[in-house]
């Protein structure tokens, strides 16, 4: 039985290793690829009666057009994206603003979300801030 085990996991790994290795931003299909120039960002310290802003680069590094079907956005955040068609060996820019933070105060988290035709339908961008509360007496945060 053993023998059988082992058998087995050597014909996995043979089988693994004899496929060809194929270069980062290409698919077997020949179809899009979305590729982000980072998948986070750090706002910093963010006024919460103000907004910051930040500017993402959306590639296709794929062979087919990618289409972008839509930007899913968290509490205080606005997202424009410049196209939702992206040819191959095109880009777009995705332009988020972190807005809205009054009640917010301390370490902020949210997450976008990116959805497209890719084999990986839904990319995630993580963003992080640290709200401070602005005004009011010194000491007090009101």
């Amino acid at each position: 039985m053993r023998f059988v085990g082992l058998l087995l996991t050597a014909a996995l790994l043979a089988s693994c290793l004899a496929g060809e290795e194929r270069p980062a931003g290409v698919r077997a299909d020949g179809g899009p690829v979305l590729s982000l120039d980072r998948d986070s960002h750090d706002f910093g310290k963010v006024s919460a009666d103000g907004e910051a802003v930040t500017t993402f680069t959306i590639r296709n590094t794929g062979a087919g057009p990618l289409h972008i079907s839509r930007v899913m956005t968290g509490c205080c955040l606005d997202a424009e994206l410049s196209s939702k068609e992206i040819d191959p060996g095109s880009s777009a820019t995705l332009t988020v603003t972190l807005k809205r933070l009054l009640g917010r105060k301390g370490r902020y988290e949210p997450a976008l979300w990116i959805h497209s035709n890719d084999t990986i339908p839904q990319r995630r961008i993580q963003l992080t801030a640290f709200i401070e509360v602005s005004g009011g007496p010194a000491g007090t945060g009101i």
